[in-house]
């Protein structure tokens, strides 16, 4: 709002207007009845109606609307529809201290017994979780980037895992996303990736000259 009356050329003026019609767009979903009510009153339309307005309309016509109904931006710039504003801090920012939380749990155990619970739950429905604990050969590498991203989405990430028994058991296991699967649906022991692979290759040396 501040800038529309300083900037001088349309292009400029463009720009300004269509980021406040973007959050015009973005926010009308979630305004509270009363800040609709008074942002209508205001622009003597229909919010609906305002996007198409103001993207129709010149450059130097939206320069004087705006700064007519400068409330309307206001309006538009509180958080949850209008109800509460927005808190700005200006101070300068510091290091209180430094915690790590798992998911919504506040312990270690908690966390990787919600994952268990989120496996077992989920078993029949993930095509790539029957896999991985009754046909792990099987496993694609598709597969495998699949139920990556969905347990990284659902918060049960790799990383995550491995921090949270490490901090459990004081074991530092780099286990792979398979093997904390494994154990949590199967029971398997978890076995490091590296340790997997070195077994692996040993059995094959063994089987030749």
């Amino acid at each position: 709002m501040k800038e529309l009356e300083t900037v001088q050329s349309n292009e400029a003026l463009a720009t300004i207007v269509d980021q406040l019609v973007a959050k015009l767009q973005r926010k009308r979903q979630s305004l509270a009845e009363g800040n609709q009510q008074q942002i209508e009153q205001m622009a003597g339309m229909k919010v609906a109606a305002m996007a198409t307005h103001l993207r129709q309309s010149s450059p130097v016509h939206l320069k004087e609307w705006f700064q007519q109904r400068r409330a309307i931006a206001e309006l538009l710039d509180r958080r949850d529809g209008g109800v509460q504003p927005i808190l700005i801090s200006h101070h300068a920012d510091e290091i209180r201290r430094v915690e790590r939380g798992d998911g919504n749990a506040e312990r270690p155990q908690d966390y990787l017994d919600s994952f268990q619970r989120f496996l077992l739950e989920n078993m029949n429905r993930i095509p790539a979780l029957i896999v991985v604990t009754q046909r792990p050969r099987e496993l694609t590498r598709a597969q495998l980037k699949e139920l990556k991203l969905l347990l990284d989405a659902q918060g049960y990430s790799e990383t995550n895992l491995q921090v949270a028994w490490r901090e459990m058991t004081n074991e530092d296991i780099a286990a792979s996303i398979i093997g904390f699967v494994r154990r949590a649906a199967l029971g398997d022991p978890l076995v490091p990736y590296g340790d997997r692979v070195d077994r692996a290759i040993e059995k094959i040396l063994k089987s030749r000259n």
